[in-house]
């Protein structure tokens, strides 16, 4: 099925020729002074938690150290586990105390 071309032109009204009635302008209200240090502490608060962000991002997620020791530990046979020390942690951490 074949569509002819057509030379058709759509012509719109001109909305210029009606008269609209707009709503004047109104200015926003001016900010008060406790909306203005509201402000101020958020943008503070939000430039320190992204300075902390920054610094966070820079240190490593594990501490290289305590790897290095643990594994020349478990190497050399050295590495001893205190049963004791790592029950009463889970227990206190879950809070239960014996």
């Amino acid at each position: 099925m074949k569509i002819p071309a057509h030379d058709t032109q759509v012509t719109m009204p001109n909305r210029t020729s009606h008269a609209t009635k707009q709503a004047p302008h109104t200015a926003a209200p001016q900010q008060t002074a406790p909306e203005q240090t509201q402000g101020s502490a958020i943008s503070n608060d939000f430039m320190q938690l992204e300075q902390a962000a920054t610094e966070l991002s820079q240190l490593p997620e594990v501490n290289l150290d305590k790897v290095a020791a643990l594994r020349q530990a478990l190497e050399s046979g050295n590495f001893e586990l205190d049963l004791d020390a790592i029950s009463e942690g889970l227990l206190e951490q879950h809070g239960q105390q014996r």
